[in-house]
């Protein structure tokens, strides 16, 4: 997390003489999903091991290697939506049932 993003979503509160962060109401942590997409945004070699996957899967092992849990079908949810500047698109391959995860 950048150093703006922290403040925008933590401020800092001083309890019995510490300091601690503390979410703000209504601030949310970002899903795993979220988190993998908004890395691979600004990571090209990633952005390329991505581009070589054949399935979902492929990506979301991907994203669990470099400790994010994401699934396949994490990904699949998002088909047709972007977040955070990249856009999920899932790609039919031939003996696939259409609409089984949509």
């Amino acid at each position: 997390m950048a150093a703006g993003e922290e403040l925008s979503t933590f401020r800092l509160a001083r309890r019995q003489g510490r300091w601690s962060l503390k979410p703000l109401l209504g601030a949310m942590a970002p899903s795993p999903v979220q988190a993998f997409l908004a890395h691979l945004s600004r990571d090209p070699r990633l952005q390329a091991q991505v581009q070589a996957s054949v399935t979902a899967d492929e990506v979301a092992l991907l994203a669990q290697q470099l400790g994010y849990a994401v699934s396949g079908s994490d990904l699949l949810l998002l088909s047709g939506r972007s977040v955070d500047g990249v856009r999920v698109t899932r790609v039919d391959h031939p003996g696939e049932y259409p609409g089984r995860y949509y």
